[in-house]
């Protein structure tokens, strides 16, 4: 028996999930990584000898590492192949889902819909791996399988072969599956990608017809069929009839390849007899004109998706064959772009590529979104409703959010810039202005403009609130607010009449709607707080803080920050003192007791007080040695005294170690005495005060501190040691890192080239490096990060050892850019080392271990231990809800990455929970602005991804692309 069994000293079969004549499917477990796998014991066909054995497990070898470099989401990834006792074990990633044959024994046929959504995910596998040179060569029902996400994805990648050869060769019965084998294949032909889309070809006709299009009442017959009779007509196929046709076409030199079948596809959905429409229709694309050029720039143009006011709109392809929008601006019409545009990053926008200019004329380059504009989606299917237009009303507004934090105001927000793509709407052709704006210039649609512009205002993100207003009542109710015949009737509607709101739902939309109309902008919600009234109801409006995305592990300061005890020291060993010591007298034991506290923290002298009077009542109270308590007491009132004689530096010490045990709430205490006593502050005190700041997440003070510490003159010193402030300038640059500013890169990196210009050792520049390492990670540069990380963690374990925290730190950046450089398990093994040694060092409340317990969360979702990853996230939850409370930004930051994680898991009810807690814990919160933008997003993405009219796979898209927005 195989249960129990550990393979290679490593993975562990734990619970056998299906067997059959090729061998056996297992669910094991992966104890090196921690995580579950499947696991397929190949079997060899009956009769071989020793030598047709080891040819056939050198095939599977091959194969399987063939298969193994396929990286595409709908193909199973392979992670290792064994040989154990001459059986061959292929390990696999384990998929949370049903093959599609058990689908189909329970249910029956399946909806056209659904499975023209299966064939387009399965098509771009297939492309993905006849590109690699690769066949599967047994696609059948029971090969496919469904995952909870939505996914479908191809499993046995890599034996497929083995078994089909083993078939072939032998004499007898056909082994395997008759009625999805290709026709070339019964013939003894060798099998190539144009078999490979027959078997797909035959398992959609199944999936919607409930048989395949050759079944008989044998296996002789059915091949018989597959050989001499036509492709039986599929009745219920729809759109996918056209595709089925060609993908079973009995000569595999005229079947499509699998990308010309994606094109039938996609031409047999868009086409006018192909039946009802899916739920999300595609955007238009009309032939180019003769006065269209064929390229722009480095764009080659398709086709025209539409004509305003402003220009023409193509539907163009790029250097790298993506498909992209290209608009150009008319010969009469000058426009320019705000630069800051370029830059923004947001839910619901369809980002800005390119610039340039063509003959004169300017053009801008955006993501291609596949779908109609909402002024044409109304007018062809009418008004929208319900959980419709309430996702349209957040998706929208969270998308005005991200402009307005990146400073860019949109300026013609109308039906005709929002676009409805298959992911949710998107807005398009924000920041577009004139080229030479003077007070009173109008740009954009009178119908949408508010009040203010016509007054000679000028467009500010109160004018894009209305304008957002006017737009939802259009999507509501199919008409224009402030119609008219003209555009003076339009103004005059504009400034003076009230609006009706008639069709319009009663509720939280028509409430934000009302508010967003005011014609004094001063009286309109920010587009933050729009967000959260359409989400979590009205709530008192607060100013908006541009901010950057999560990052999940904070700078490493280099303000002196005091090492961490190491095991054994007296301060980790003040934790481990027990007050009763086995085998002693109670006298003897008290009194031990107290003198080991008393030595232990004497640098404390309030928890040296605290013991002393403890341990001193009790030795009174039992009456057994009272002259400890006198004993205790006189030693607490002179430590009082010798701390009020010392020296300020004996405070910044002692909040140094504070900081380094994570108590920042302490060291601020203390700093902030120093500061108030009225004594000389060296710049090292306002240096670490910043450090402390920045633990309790006040940012916006951290960075103003040391600001104004830089600046001479301004705390006292004229002059500050050259040491000291390339350790402030280091630590503001991380500061500024951390808050999203785009120039603290080129800060950082002239930071690290003053400290190593003064350092007298590779060690003092840890701080700094890690603190380079993680920006430039983020900035894209990866190689740049690794080379940064890898030199801190020589030299941090040069100076402190493997464990020291500056090590520990180092390393978690590590594994964090070896995770994008594409080695995950390398990444994940890090950081669980990672994490065992910070807890053995720093603790297991520490701040930085949890922030690499929630690095490391992070990484087990995404190699798929969903379930170890909530755990440990919701245990960084619960430690940082203790140690900070539930508005501190590391708190929210965390509850909102689980809130992702369970949006990824498709927990969609406690996806919206963490969300409205975020919200709600987070309202009024200092420095909390990015998080919160996160989880006006998650939960906008968690109300979109409730159940309505499209398919799965954009709900598996969205779950992926949350995750990506989920940071170390």
């Amino acid at each position: 028996m195989d249960q129990g069994r550990l393979l290679g000293d490593r993975y562990r079969l734990d619970v056998l999930l299906g067997q059959g004549g090729m061998g056996s499917v297992w669910l094991a477990h992966d104890v090196v990584l921690g995580r579950n796998v499947a696991i397929k014991k190949v079997a060899h066909p009956p009769g071989l000898d020793d030598g047709e054995q080891d040819v056939l497990n050198a095939r599977t070898f091959r194969e399987a590492r063939a298969s193994a470099r396929l990286r595409h989401p709908g193909i199973v990834s392979v992670y290792d192949v064994l040989e154990v006792s001459g059986q061959t074990w292929i390990v696999s990633e384990l998929i949370d889902g049903r093959s599609l044959r058990d689908v189909l024994t329970e249910r029956g046929p399946l909806p056209p819909s659904q499975v023209t959504e299966v064939a387009r995910q399965l098509l771009e596998a297939l492309r993905h791996a006849h590109d690699a040179g690769l066949v599967h060569r047994d696609i059948k029902p029971g090969n496919v399988l469904l995952s909870d996400t939505g996914r479908a994805v191809l499993i046995d990648f890599g034996t497929a072969h083995i078994e089909l050869t083993s078939m072939t060769a032998q004499a007898g019965p056909v082994l395997g599956s008759p009625a999805f084998l290709p026709p070339e294949l019964m013939e003894g032909e060798q099998a190539g990608p144009a078999s490979d889309l027959w078997s797909l070809g035959a398992t959609l006709y199944m999936a919607v017809e409930g048989r395949s299009p050759y079944e008989r009442h044998s296996a002789i017959a059915t091949v018989t069929a597959a050989l001499t009779e036509p492709v039986p007509p599929p009745r219920n196929a729809g759109p996918l009839a056209r595709v089925l046709e060609g993908l079973l076409r009995r000569d595999p030199a005229q079947r499509p390849s699998a990308g010309e079948a994606l094109s039938m596809l996609d031409e047999a959905i868009n086409a006018p007899d192909s039946g009802p429409p899916l739920p999300t229709p595609r955007a238009t694309v009309t032939p180019l004109t003769a006065e269209d050029a064929s390229e722009i720039g480095p764009y080659t143009l398709i086709g025209r998706l539409g004509q305003g006011g402003t220009g023409v709109v193509y539907k163009a392809r790029d250097g790298d064959d993506r498909d992209v929008a290209v608009r150009l601006s008319r010969r009469d019409t000058r426009w320019r772009l705000d630069p800051d545009a370029r830059n923004v990053q947001g839910s619901g926008l369809a980002r800005v590529l390119d610039t340039g200019v063509f003959e004169g004329r300017a053009y801008l380059v955006n993501e291609f979104v596949d779908g109609l504009s909402l002024r044409d989606y109304v007018e062809r299917r009418g008004p929208m409703s319900g959980g419709q237009l309430e996702r349209l009303a957040v998706g929208t507004a969270t998308a005005l959010t991200a402009l307005h934090r990146a400073g860019v105001v949109h300026r013609n927000l109308k039906p005709a810039n929002v676009l409805l793509g298959r992911d949710g709407p998107r807005v398009v052709d924000y920041g577009i202005g004139p080229p030479d704006e003077e007070p009173g210039t109008l740009f954009g649609a009178p119908g949408y403009m508010a009040p203010e512009l016509f007054q000679g205002g000028a467009p500010s993100p109160a004018t894009d609130v209305f304008a957002w207003a006017v737009t939802m009542v259009f999507a509501a109710t199919g008409r224009r607010l402030f119609g008219g015949t003209g555009t003076t009737e339009i103004v005059q509607g504009t400034l003076h009449d009230e609006p009706d709101l008639a069709g319009v739902p009663e509720g939280p939309l028509r409430e934000v709607l009302t508010a967003c109309l005011a014609k004094d902008p001063s009286r309109r919600p920010a587009t933050a707080d729009l967000v959260r009234n359409l989400l979590v109801g009205r709530r008192k409006a607060r100013p908006v803080v541009a901010g950057r995305a999560d990052l999940d592990l904070p700078p490493v300061w280099s303000a002196d920050s005091a090492a961490a005890p190491p095991p054994g020291s007296a301060r980790s060993a003040k934790t481990r003192i027990s007050l009763w010591s086995p085998g002693s007298t109670v006298p003897v034991a008290l009194l031990a007791a107290a003198l080991v506290l008393l030595l232990a923290v004497q640098a404390e002298a309030e928890q040296v007080e605290f013991a002393g009077v403890i341990a001193g009542l009790v030795i009174g109270a039992v009456a057994v040695c009272g002259a400890a308590f006198v004993t205790v007491r006189g030693a607490v009132r002179w430590l009082r005294a010798r701390r009020a004689l010392a020296p300020p530096g004996d405070d910044v010490a002692r909040a140094r170690d504070l900081i380094a045990r994570g108590l920042y709430a302490e060291a601020e205490t203390v700093l902030t005495d120093v500061v108030k006593d009225g004594r000389p502050a060296a710049p090292e005190v306002y240096g670490n005060l910043a450090v402390a700041l920045l633990g309790l997440g006040r940012h916006s003070e951290a960075e103003r501190l040391l600001s104004e510490t830089l600046r001479p003159g301004s705390r006292g010193a004229e002059t500050i040691d050259l040491v000291v402030g390339s350790r402030l300038a280091a630590n503001l640059a991380a500061v500024r890192h951390e808050a999203g500013f785009p120039e603290a890169v080129d800060q950082l990196e002239e930071a690290l080239a003053a400290s190593e210009s003064l350092a007298d050792s590779g060690a003092r520049t840890v701080p700094v490096r890690s603190n380079l390492s993680a920006a430039l990670h983020d900035a894209g540069r990866l190689e740049e990060a690794e080379e940064h990380a890898s030199t801190a963690l020589r030299d941090a374990v040069d100076e402190g050892g493997d464990r020291s925290p500056a090590a520990l730190r180092a390393r978690a950046n590590l594994a964090a850019v070896r995770r994008d450089l594409g080695h995950p398990a390398e990444a994940v093994d890090l950081l669980q080392r990672t994490f065992k040694d910070a807890k053995r060092v720093l603790g297991r409340r520490h701040p930085q271990t949890l922030t690499i317990q929630a690095s490391l969360a992070a990484l087990l979702h995404e190699t798929g231990e969903h379930r170890a990853a909530a755990k440990l996230l919701r245990d960084v939850v619960d430690r940082r809800t203790k140690a900070f409370g539930t508005a501190h930004p590391a708190t929210l930051q965390a509850r909102t990455n689980l809130g992702f994680l369970h949006l990824a898991q498709q927990d969609v009810t406690a996806a919206r929970e963490d969300f409205r807690r975020v919200l709600a814990d987070g309202d009024g919160a200092g420095d909390a602005d990015a998080v919160l933008t996160r989880a006006h997003d998650g939960l906008s993405q968690a109300l979109l991804a409730l159940p309505w009219p499209r398919s799965s796979r954009v709900r598996l898209r969205r779950a992926s692309v949350t995750m990506a927005r989920w940071r170390r």
